[in-house]
């Protein structure tokens, strides 16, 4: 129930967290469980249950995240992301059934053996759970270590496949003039027919996704007000059922990044004015 909480919270609210820091965590849960589980039954049923719900809101950040890294379209997204989490929860029902079964049977052959094979294969069981979720816990360790954002062959890996560029395949109407303003905030109104008549005025435009997080909406407003921007024809304004993060457009190119990367956006936009680098 926890992780479906924050799995639609997070993903309406476009949160996002960092993934592999919820991949250590799930993996520490699954520590934690064995702990408790080789140790016998909990000695505060309030406690243990309190550390299973936060583990469970932590998992739904890190789905959530995983699902707007892969993009999905703003038309129905509530609809689409309870039936997900629908899946979830029959899958975990499916799993756990077929842990009783597994344990059922395993208890059916120790009544047969002797009345100390069930606490060894019980301990047993725990132990492998408890070495098994280590050993995972221990992996995303290893991964985040050598995949360390100051390694610039993999910062250059996940820029270039976060963002594409290609021919312009978007139509914007003309009819309209200059905006009074350059940068449109996630609430308002992108006005469309000005944007397009903008770019034939040789203005880049970006429409990024309503629901992108305040920091890089931030990011894309210094990018269009800051210092740098002086001398450049510069829009920016949300892109009503947009997938992708952001698009930035010029009147023949696009650069579309699935998830926000400030610098492809600001060496996209650097190549279309040339004269003022």
């Amino acid at each position: 129930m926890s992780i479906g909480l924050t799995l639609i919270i997070a993903t309406l609210a476009g949160w996002h967290v960092n993934a592999t820091a919820v991949d250590a965590v799930i993996a520490l849960s699954v520590v934690v469980v064995a702990v408790v589980a080789y140790q016998g039954r909990p000695t505060s049923w309030t406690v243990f249950t309190g550390v299973v719900f936060g583990f469970g809101l932590i998992h739904g950040l890190g789905l959530s995240t995983r699902l707007q890294d892969i993009g999905l379209p703003e038309d129905g997204l509530l609809a689409r992301v309870i039936a997900f989490n629908i899946g979830i929860e029959i899958g975990q029902l499916a799993a756990i059934a077929v842990i009783v079964a597994v344990a059922a049977g395993i208890r059916k052959l120790a009544r047969t053996d002797t009345e100390n094979t069930a606490p060894a294969l019980y301990r047993l069981a725990t132990a492998g759970l408890l070495i098994g979720g280590a050993a995972a816990f221990s992996a995303v360790l290893y991964t985040a270590v050598t995949d360390s954002p100051a390694d610039d062959t993999s910062e250059a890996a996940a820029a270039a496949a976060a963002c594409t560029e290609g021919p312009r395949t978007d139509n914007f109407p003309v009819q309209g003039g200059h905006t009074a303003k350059s940068f449109f905030e996630p609430t308002e109104i992108t006005p469309l027919g000005d944007f397009g008549h903008s770019l034939a005025d040789g203005y880049v435009v970006y429409l990024y996704r309503p629901q992108l997080p305040a920091a890089n909406v931030e990011q894309l407003r210094e990018l269009v007000h800051g210092p740098d921007s002086v001398g450049k024809g510069l829009l920016a304004g949300p892109g009503t059922g947009q997938v992708p993060a952001v698009k930035a457009v010029t009147a023949t190119r696009t650069l579309t990044c699935t998830t926000y990367d400030h610098a492809a956006v600001q060496e996209f936009t650097n190549a279309q004015f040339p004269a003022l680098q």
